[in-house]
């Protein structure tokens, strides 16, 4: 997708030039249609290549599939303000559009792609009757609502498609949502609708219950510690949750949720200061970024254990937004540490049985 990471690397640069150019008391509008163009682009991408098609035309549809309206909120202030005041007072943005502007700017979309020399972005071709792009943008919207139930059932009207366990498909779209954040501005992410959920205590019950549903056995640990690390990071209000695995150079990521791959192989705990801060319950902690596991408020970590010995390290913080964690992360670590070492001891139980 080289294209259409090339025209995202271009869109990321010239940012922060853009920001000079929009009213401020628009802002939040054009940096919101910023980052879901990239959220759908990833999401098409992921979708098409799932299907065996080439992910590069769905990726860049996605990435100009608000090209209009951020022309639009870049454009001339007195429609843009009838439009934002329309907002302001709750009314759907696109139907805000039609009042204000006698129609809405989805045709003016199509309108500059074929201006463009890029019709075909918007005629991609379905897939039994999908439209990838509007399947994209839908899935974006219900993750990004955290509207657990009716992701669900969309998931499942899917299966048929994609020929996937459910959780296998929503683990896929969760990690390729991620890594599409990693390479956006630190600004796109964070506001109304961004990527850095607070704490929602239902959604982290509804995963607790998926962990205690999984089945108690060796096979379906990393399964278990998956969930675990995402739940923890979505429902918890974390930016990034790590299980490391003991190794003689010290604690090593094995597993994990808010980094890429490549940074979560280079994650890892040298030492402990000092060297029993972990040995009894989980503790707060100083981020890890040097290597080195401190007494802090940064962060939490503690010691799952197998068998009465050290299995893994659990370790969640903020580091990515830079937002100090509140006790209701502290309190979610908690649920979610007790919760992970409550199964390894059933565990540990059923192999001695």
């Amino acid at each position: 997708m080289m294209l259409g990471l090339n025209q995202l690397q271009d869109i990321c640069r010239v940012t922060p030039i853009l920001e000079q150019t929009i009213a401020p008391r628009f802002r939040e509008q054009v940096l919101a249609l910023l980052r879901q163009s990239v959220e759908v682009a990833a999401q098409a991408g992921f979708l098409a290549e799932k299907l065996h098609l080439d992910p590069e035309p769905y990726y860049l549809a996605g990435l100009l599939s608000e090209i209009a309206r951020l022309a639009f909120w870049c454009g001339p202030a007195e429609a843009a303000d009838a439009v934002h005041q329309q907002i302001l007072h709750g009314v759907d943005s696109r139907e805000a559009e039609a009042e204000v502007l006698g129609f809405r700017l989805d045709p003016v979309n199509e309108a500059l792609l074929d201006h463009w020399g890029l019709s075909h972005l918007h005629r991609l071709p379905k897939v039994h009757d999908m439209d990838i792009l509007a399947e994209a943008r839908t899935l974006g919207e219900l993750m990004r609502n955290r509207a657990y139930a009716a992701l669900d059932r969309e998931l499942l009207r899917l299966q048929g498609y994609f020929r996937q366990p459910l959780r296998e498909l929503l683990l896929g779209l969760r990690r390729n949502l991620e890594q599409s954040h990693a390479v956006l501005p630190k600004q796109w992410l964070v506001g109304k609708g961004g990527s850095r959920p607070e704490a929602d205590l239902a959604a982290q019950q509804q995963c607790l219950a998926d962990l205690h549903a999984l089945p108690c056995s060796g096979s379906h640990l990393s399964a278990l510690v998956r969930t675990a690390a995402e739940g923890l990071r979505v429902a918890g209000g974390w930016d990034l949750c790590i299980l490391a695995l003991h190794s003689p150079n010290g604690w090593q990521a094995r597993l994990g949720s808010g980094l890429s791959p490549e940074r979560l192989k280079e994650w890892r705990i040298g030492a402990l200061q000092p060297p029993e801060l972990l040995d009894g319950d989980w503790q707060t902690v100083a981020a890890a970024g040097d290597g080195v596991l401190a007494e802090g408020h940064d962060g939490a970590a503690g010691i799952l254990r197998l068998n009465a010995s050290p299995w893994g390290l659990l370790y969640c913080d903020r580091s990515l937004s830079q937002r100090p964690p509140e006790e209701e992360q502290f309190l979610a670590f908690d649920r979610f540490f007790q919760c992970l070492q409550e199964r390894l001891n059933n565990l540990s139980e059923a192999s001695s049985a």
